[in-house]
C-alpha cells in the first residue's frame, strides 16, 4: 500500500470507514484490471529530471477533473475538461496525436493512474508511463518545482501547496477573475459546484458562484471556510 504522510495542525477527516468496495475510483469499465497492461513507474527524481529536460518527446497528462487542475498542475501538463474520473476515457482520440510520444499520466495519489495507463496501453498507446504516488509523493520527496499553484486533496484542507522553490497560484476567482486560491463549494445546495471565489467575492455574493445561485431559495447560511459536510 502506497503511504503518503502530511503534518497537520488538527483533524481533516470528519469520519473513517473501512470498506471492501470493487472500485476505489469508477471508472464505468468493471472489467479494467490495472494489472492486465501496467505502465512503467516514474519515481518523483526521474520525473523532475524529465520535465526540465525540454524533452520534446515528453507528453505529461493530467488525470484529474477540471475543478482540480484548474486549481494547480504541472507547467505544460494536458488537461482535459471533465467532470468525472470515467469521463476521461471518451477523451481517446483527443489523444491518439500524441500515441508515440513519451506518456506520463499523473494524478493526485496515483490511484486514477493505475486504471488510465493500463487502459492506454490496451489502445495501442505503447510508451505509457505513470508518475509513481502522483502529486502528493511528488511534493513529499522533491522540491516541488514545475507544479504551479495548489493541488487539490480530498479532506477539509482542500488544497496543499506543492512547490517550494517558485510557489504562485494560477488559479482565478470565478466572479472577478483575479487570482487566487481560495476554494469552495456553493452555498446553493442544489449546485454546489466545487470553485476557486476569492474572499472579497465569497462576502459580497454570500458563497455562490453565480447571480443565478444567488437568488435560489433556502441557501446554506454562509461558513468562512466554504465547506458544507454532507
Amino acid at each position: 500500500m502506497e503511504m503518503k504522510m502530511t503534518p497537520c495542525n488538527g483533524h481533516v477527516f470528519r469520519r473513517l470507514h473501512v470498506r471492501l468496495k470493487k472500485e476505489i475510483v469508477h471508472s464505468g469499465m468493471p472489467d479494467l484490471q490495472p494489472t492486465a497492461l501496467p505502465a512503467t513507474y516514474v519515481s518523483a527524481h526521474q520525473f523532475r529530471h524529465w520535465l526540465f529536460a525540454s524533452d520534446p518527446e515528453l507528453f505529461v497528462l493530467d488525470a484529474r477533473s477540471d475543478y482540480e487542475h484548474t486549481l494547480g498542475r504541472f507547467k505544460g501538463a494536458y488537461v482535459l475538461p471533465i467532470k468525472y474520473f470515467r469521463s476521461l476515457f471518451a477523451y481517446t482520440e483527443q489523444l491518439r496525436p500524441y500515441q508515440d510520444k513519451k506518456i506520463v499520466t499523473y494524478c493526485t495519489g496515483g490511484v486514477r493512474c493505475e486504471k488510465l495507463t493500463t487502459y492506454l496501453r490496451q489502445q495501442g498507446f505503447s510508451r505509457v508511463y505513470q508518475l509513481k504516488g502522483g502529486i502528493l509523493r511528488y511534493a513529499m520527496e522533491t522540491d516541488g518545482a514545475g507544479f504551479e499553484g495548489l493541488c487539490y486533496v480530498f479532506d477539509e484542507r482542500i488544497k496543499v501547496a506543492v512547490n517550494k522553490q517558485s510557489f504562485k497560484l494560477i488559479s482565478r476567482c470565478i466572479r472577478c477573475g483575479l487570482l487566487s486560491g481560495r476554494m469552495i463549494n456553493c452555498a446553493n445546495a442544489r449546485c454546489n459546484q466545487q470553485c476557486v471565489l476569492c474572499s472579497d467575492c465569497t462576502h459580497a455574493h454570500a458563497g455562490t458562484c453565480s447571480d443565478a445561485c444567488r437568488t435560489q431559495p433556502g441557501l446554506r447560511p454562509y461558513k468562512e471556510s466554504g465547506y458544507y459536510a454532507r
